[in-house]
């Protein structure tokens, strides 16, 4: 399968944290995972439903929440595929979570989601970031709906 028309996924954009420098590259061969956050099923009940079934207190089994709101095994086959293409595996699926996580070198996430990594220094440390937006394969516009993991800086700091 070609993947030749990448779209930017919204949201994603990024710059490097305050204080925070390009200091080099990665190691092309290190390896990382990424997860990526899929749509929920086209067939579940809509937002309206989901919020009168939590008013009600009735409660889901998780099979019965992954049927109705997880992400559908077809969306799945498209993001191995994908990931297949690129040189990357799958490590993890929890459709339930609508959550897949994939497992790779540095170098192929680089290339399959069209961003350049690098090693950024700040005061506290340093991490891996990009700039910009992460970009998927129009065929997964709609399909991925976050990718998380390319970047590793600090999200939260304790008070």
């Amino acid at each position: 399968m070609a993947f030749e028309k990448y779209v930017k996924v919204p949201g994603s954009e990024r710059e490097p944290m305050r204080g925070a420098t390009k200091s080099g590259s990665l190691d092309p061969n290190a390896v990382m995972q990424v997860t990526l956050v899929l749509r929920p099923r086209a067939s579940g009940p809509k937002q309206e439903s989901l919020d009168k079934l939590v008013a009600s207190g009735k409660r889901l089994s998780r099979e019965e929440y992954e049927a109705r709101y997880g992400a559908a095994p077809a969306d799945v086959k498209q993001v191995e595929a994908f990931a297949s293409a690129h040189g990357l595996a799958l490590a993890e699926v929890d459709l339930a979570a609508r959550s897949v996580v994939l497992t790779g070198r540095c170098a192929d996430f680089a290339k399959a989601f069209h961003v350049q990594l690098a090693r950024y220094e700040y005061e506290g440390g340093s991490y891996r970031g990009r700039t910009g937006a992460v970009n998927i394969p129009a065929e997964l516009d709609g399909i991925v709906v976050g990718v998380d993991g390319l970047d590793d800086r600090p999200q939260a700091e304790a008070h």
